[in-house]
């Protein structure tokens, strides 16, 4: 171990967002036998209620001076590589140096070091460095040196989660609230908050921006519903004018849970279905199930003209136990139509078989996605329940 360890160059400051860089100097000295050790940035998180993530990123430390150092990322993934993590600023970890230096030498270690966003009210902004044995047998001194930010000043947005901190729930389209305040008190003031689903179905349900407006006091409230099943993490973007900078703000995971819905194309599409019950006819008796495959998402010509842009066509496989029939369909608003343009393999069948499979879906049914499983309902009773194969 060294005899001396010092920062020199204080103190250290950063400016947000024009200077976020400075330069940390380790002064080091050896004693008779030289020394050999291990050294790092230790994390700074923000110590501000309801913000995570580290105020610092250092990169690769250079020698002033005589020595011997290694640098290598202390490792990847942490925190941030769980699904819906979200983090202010930094949230890898940083890098793990070595230094041996000779008999009685000394010398100065460049640590560069950034400041990871806008600077918050009542933040922790103490720059440690801490110094260890290699071998990991002893102690870790630490060295402090508080760091002077300064710039363009950032909001929190702290949403009230309840009862469990950091969770809200909604089930079957019920409203959940979102609520909360603004760190500085932002009045009258628009919101952005965006939900992005980290755990869902497949296919998973779009991003989805909610709009809120501040009161006079800057807080907010407002009901919402959510059409899917599906894990949201919540990030809100305060709209300010220039006076605050524009990071954004962790929120609550949000978990939905929904049974049913409309069908869209791509819950349907490159999937094959089977029917698992049939009403609303007598045309299937005998025949035990009906079969329907989506496919598409094909960009075509379907003019000719080459000023005018392709179209995206998708089709529908069906067979109702006989001939396998094929076409084009539609999906809109969770309306099923198919094509009257149709093709079929020609096998010799009973006839009303397949007729009655082509009129109901040409006539259109109402598609919808029922506990997984596709259920098309029509006019007459008709009602289909149509498991994945």
């Amino acid at each position: 171990m060294p005899v001396s360890v010092s920062l020199e160059g204080q103190p250290y400051s950063a400016d947000w967002p024009d200077s976020p860089d400075f330069t940390a100097r380790l002064k080091v000295v050896a004693g008779e036998e030289g020394a050999e050790f291990g050294f790092r940035v230790d994390p700074t998180y923000w110590g501000v209620d309801g913000v995570s993530g580290l105020v610092f990123r250092d990169g690769q430390a250079a020698l002033d001076g005589p020595g011997q150092l290694t640098s290598e990322r202390a490792g990847a993934g942490g925190p941030s590589a769980m699904p819906g993590y979200c983090a202010r600023g930094e949230s890898l970890p940083g890098f793990h140096n070595e230094l041996k230096l000779p008999p009685n030498a000394s010398t100065v270690v460049e640590m560069p070091v950034s400041l990871t966003a806008s600077p918050l009210a009542g933040m922790d902004s103490t720059l440690r460095i801490s110094y260890y044995a290699t071998s990991h047998s002893s102690l870790s001194p630490v060295i402090e040196s508080p760091v002077q930010v300064g710039g363009k000043s950032g909001v929190v947005v702290r949403f009230d989660t309840g009862s469990v901190p950091g969770y809200l729930e909604a089930s079957n389209r019920k409203p959940v609230i979102l609520a909360g305040s603004t760190s500085p008190a932002l009045p009258n003031t628009e919101i952005l908050i965006k939900a992005t689903p980290f755990i869902a179905g497949n296919p998973p349900p779009p991003d989805r921006w909610i709009r809120v407006t501040t009161d006079s006091e800057g807080n907010f409230s407002q009901k919402v519903s959510f059409g899917r099943s599906a894990f949201w993490r919540l990030v809100a973007f305060p709209q300010d004018d220039s006076t605050y900078d524009d990071e954004p703000s962790c929120g609550p995971t949000l978990k939905s849970t929904v049974d049913t819905y409309l069908a869209t194309y791509s819950d349907l599409n490159n999937r094959t279905f089977r029917s698992e019950s049939v009403q609303g006819t007598k045309k299937l008796i005998g025949q035990k199930k009906i079969t329907l495959s989506f496919s598409g998402g094909k960009w075509v010509d379907h003019d000719g003209n080459s000023s005018t842009p392709n179209r995206l066509i998708y089709y529908l496989t069906g067979n109702a136990g006989c001939n396998t029939i094929f076409g084009q369909y539609w999906l809109k608003d969770g309306r099923l139509v198919w094509s009257r343009y149709l093709g079929s393999t020609e096998m010799a069948c009973p006839k009303p078989v397949d007729k009655w499979l082509i009129r109901t879906l040409r006539r259109g049914v109402k598609a919808r996605l029922v506990k997984g499983k596709l259920v098309l309902t029509g006019g007459r009773g008709i009602r289909i329940t149509l498991a994945a194969k």
